[in-house]
């Protein structure tokens, strides 16, 4: 795992790398929790599963972080289908709503819950990823250890690799905020891109 560097400014991602199957869903709630007791203004998705008794495996649901909106994010193809069950329109209503927090301005943390196997594909929420760091926005992501070489394709050196750690990760929202924030007009952003060094999303 490559070493962090906190002190690059140009380091606009925190990457959350996981293990197959350890979700960080917790941390991550946590945190965007933590952000909006401190009154910041969070856009993004959270992953909350639901089980189903005539299914072995659970419902997929994401949450806007802007509007509390629930997207479904499963496909039902019945009890015995195997194989990925992601709906593609879901995350498609998922980018769209994103994508309509980060005009609407004011937002200060992008938050998604994986880089997952659409993505590392070219689709899914990449260009609201991309999007929020040409405006100036921090991103906090969850990405799957298999999906990592496309994720480090993707971003580049836009990336900081973090540890799941409540602690360190939010050190890292407040460093990256408090810093965006003495860039004269921060607040009165909406659409104005910020200067990011193109060396990384694409």
């Amino acid at each position: 795992m490559p070493m962090t560097h906190p002190d690059n400014a140009r380091k606009m991602i925190a990457c959350l790398p996981y293990a197959e199957g350890a979700y960080p869903d917790a941390l991550l709630e946590a945190l965007v929790r933590d952000c909006q007791a401190q009154g910041l203004r969070i856009a993004g998705v959270l992953q909350h599963d639901a089980a189903r008794h005539d299914r072995s495996r659970c419902d997929m649901n994401l949450e806007d972080l802007a509007t509390g909106t629930l997207i479904s994010l499963s496909e039902d193809r019945g009890a015995a289908a195997r194989g990925c069950r992601i709906d593609a329109d879901g995350l498609v209503r998922a980018a769209f709503l994103i994508q309509s927090a980060l005009d609407q301005g004011g937002i200060d943390l992008l938050v998604i819950n994986k880089f997952g196997k659409i993505e590392s594909e070219g689709g899914g929420l990449r260009e609201v990823i991309a999007h929020a760091v040409s405006i100036g926005i921090p991103v906090v992501i969850g990405v799957p250890m298999r999906n990592l070489d496309a994720w480090n394709a993707f971003a580049g050196l836009l990336s900081d690799v973090l540890m799941l750690d409540r602690i360190v990760v939010r050190e890292w929202i407040e460093e990256r905020i408090a810093r965006i924030k003495r860039i004269p007009g921060f607040d009165e952003r909406k659409q104005t891109s910020v200067a990011v060094e193109d060396e990384s999303i694409s």
